[in-house]
Order: structure tokens, then sequence, then C-alpha cells
């Protein structure tokens, strides 16, 4: 029976607008961010969403649960392998700072070097395969339906590449705006189909 995966990145936090790295740093959506999530959650009130699954990290399950709100009858499950990667040390340094001090985690950098480990946090390849559990797990137990899935920029990265096939480097080449839209369908016989990708037309003119 075939999956449709409609996949959202969290909310915009306090930390985005400094462009710090927040990894596993349990940091909250702000106003933004809530605005954002309620606008994602009006233009998904109508898809036929039976079921939710969210990383555990707050900024995701807000968004999440704001979502969640307008589906109340689909269960919502928080999944540990969806949080985003841990950068250890690294976290709440700005992006310029990392990039100085460890120029292997740069963004357009990283997704080139998968083993590469700052101290204290994940390698990529771990990321990857937490990201292939996750998505293994997720086939077995839904099979036929419609499901939402609420995380970070990396893991979603990291779900796509392994469902498209395409090596993790190809990652660097595309944006996933907070709230954006991914939608992927896992038909019964053949290869994932991407639909839908990083999808924001719902985000435009929210106020500050």
């Amino acid at each position: 029976m075939p999956i449709t995966l409609i996949v959202i990145r969290h909310g915009e936090t306090k930390w985005n607008t400094e462009r710090r790295m927040q990894g596993q740093t349990d940091i909250p959506l702000n106003l933004m961010g809530i605005k954002q999530a309620e606008r994602m959650a009006k233009q998904l009130k109508m898809y036929p969403i039976q079921s939710f699954y969210s990383s555990p990290l707050k900024r995701a399950h807000r968004t999440a649960r704001i979502i969640h709100a307008l589906h109340d009858d689909a269960p919502l499950h928080l999944h540990d392998d969806l949080k985003e990667r841990s950068f250890g040390v690294g976290e709440g340094m700005t992006y310029d700072e990392i990039t100085r001090q460890f120029p292997v985690m740069a963004f357009d950098r990283s997704w080139d070097h998968p083993y590469a480990q700052i101290p204290e946090g994940e390698r990529l390849i771990d990321v990857y395969r937490r990201g292939i559990r996750f998505m293994d797990e997720l086939v077995e137990n839904e099979r036929g339906k419609t499901v939402a899935v609420i995380a970070h920029g990396v893991i979603i990265r990291c779900i796509i590449s392994y469902l498209m096939d395409l090596p993790l480097n190809a990652n660097m080449f595309y944006k996933l705006n907070n709230t954006s839209l991914t939608v992927i369908r896992l038909p019964r016989l053949g290869s994932p189909e991407l639909h839908v990708l990083n999808h924001t037309l719902h985000l435009e003119k929210i106020e500050d």
C-alpha cells in the first residue's frame, strides 16, 4: 500500500534569527515560529493526515502540536530518531564562528564529510542511519496512510537523501525553510516520488 509523506521543518526560533547552531539544544519557537506553524496548520487543515510523527525537541513538538490540533483524531508520536544532529561544543555558536573554528562543520562543507565529528557531537553518517531506521519503522507501521513528519533541517535532508537515493552532498543545493512543506509519495511498487520540495507559499505576508 502506498504512503504519502508530508515532511515539515519546525518553525522559526530566536537562534534561527541569530544564525546560531541549535543542534539538540532545546530552543523553543519564537512568536514568528508560532505564526508560521499556525499558517501551516491552516494549509493542511483539509489534508487527510492519519498519523503524525515529531521530534521531541520543543521547536518541532510545538510546531507539530499546532498542526495536529486540527487533526486531533490522528495519533501524534514523538520519535527520538527525528532529533536534529547533535553539534556538541558547537551548539550556540554562530554559523560564522563554526566556520572559523570547525571549518568541516560549515554547511557547504559538512555534507562532503559524513564521518567528521565535532567534539561531543554526532557524525552525519549516524544521523543518516537513524533517518533510515525511522523510515523503515514508519513504512512497516503506516502502510496506506498519509503521514506528517515534523523535524529538523539535517535529519529531514538525510531522509530525503535516503528515499530519493541521492548522495548526501546533494543536500547543499536546495533550501529547507522553517515550516516548509515537502511531499514524498512512497508507492507500493517502484521508487519514491518527490512531489513537492520546500513549499513556502503559506508563509507569505506574515507580519512580525
